[in-house]
């Protein structure tokens, strides 16, 4: 009898180790499979604020959704698709050139949707009473490269302003590789001044912004409309005596607010679409593209646009409408005629 409960005993602790083993092993491919089905994000700040005013509607119809938020910019959460380190980008202007040629070096393709229109917004301290509009002109004064070290305090800006120091902030250019604010005030390819602080995420500039109330800098309409309360928006005039337009979601999508309107271009992994958590958020971004840009403080697209880029997604229709280049102040029409052209 004591033999056969050793023995008894011997079989049941066996299976009990196994089933300690099977339980450790499951709990690792449950953590595994749920980062395979996470969807890997990198944006632009306003692509960032969008994907955040989504989400809240879109996790209530899939509340066990995972979504990684990244803040790389334009230029670095593209290399990261390209690079297949994110499922999808959205980017404040269209891929570039040496973008296009990562992608292709890494067998990566894409689709490209218009998913809002953003624009630059100039933002100054609520306290500044002297700033109630800027020209471009003025706009080129203060950033140009040939005025680094040189246009360093208001007066110079414009003799009626105020003898106080002038301190910038705007992004960081080595994230975006190219953005519509330089294109549109300097010229195509003209690099800006570079004694400014920089950051990628246009909390911190706004953060800079409020702190001193002799700084100016510029920020995406999405941060601008979510942190409108802590700043004073910049009218601005597209020449010296001209009526100025204030930064507003209406102004852009009457495309009057010139020439700093800009694309907010979604970009998918094409091979990514194929898992089920990628493609249901792409085509709900997509299908609910009005709702989801007014939540984020953005002007939507058309409808014939957003269903346009619905049925791209759908057909996975790669490449760009934009051969590589940054619109200056593109309006809804002309979203929806490159779309088209495709």
């Amino acid at each position: 009898m004591r033999l056969f409960h050793e023995r008894l005993a011997m079989k049941i602790s066996f299976p009990r180790s196994i089933a300690l083993a099977l339980l450790s092993l499951c709990t690792a491919l449950l953590a595994s499979t749920a980062k395979a089905q996470a969807v890997r994000t990198d944006s632009a700040p306003a692509g960032r604020v969008l994907l955040e005013a989504s989400l809240t509607e879109y996790q209530k119809q899939k509340p066990t959704a995972q979504i990684e938020l990244g803040l790389a910019g334009s230029g670095g959460g593209l290399q990261k698709l390209c690079s297949s380190n994110s499922d999808l980008a959205i980017a404040t202007r269209p891929i570039q050139k040496p973008e296009i040629a990562l992608c292709a070096d890494k067998k990566v393709e894409f689709v490209e949707v218009p998913v809002a229109l953003d624009a630059v917004v100039i933002v100054v301290n609520r306290l500044n009473g002297f700033v109630d509009s800027l020209s471009v002109e003025e706009l080129k004064t203060i950033w140009a490269r040939a005025s680094q070290g040189k246009v360093i305090r208001w007066n110079q800006v414009r003799s009626e302003f105020r003898d106080a120091p002038l301190k910038l902030l705007g992004p960081d250019p080595s994230f975006e590789g190219g953005n519509a604010f330089t294109e549109a005030i300097l010229g195509p390819g003209q690099p800006a001044r570079r004694d400014y602080m920089v950051s990628v995420d246009d909390n911190v500039l706004i953060q800079g912004v409020t702190r001193d109330p002799n700084t100016l800098g510029y920020v995406s309409l999405a941060s601008y409309s979510a942190q409108r309360h802590a700043l004073k928006g910049v009218p601005i005039a597209a020449k010296a005596g001209a009526p100025a337009t204030e930064p507003s979601v209406e102004n852009v999508s009457r495309g009057i607010y010139q020439p700093l309107t800009r694309p907010l271009l979604m970009y998918v992994n094409a091979k990514a679409l194929e898992r089920a958590p990628v493609r249901e958020l792409a085509e709900f971004l997509v299908s609910n593209g009005e709702r989801n840009a007014l939540a984020a403080g953005l002007a939507p697209v058309s409808e014939s646009t957003y269903k346009l880029g619905l049925a791209h997604l759908r057909n996975r229709k790669t490449g760009t409408a934009w051969n590589g280049s940054i619109p200056v102040a593109p309006t809804r029409e002309e979203m929806q005629k490159r779309l088209a052209g495709m």
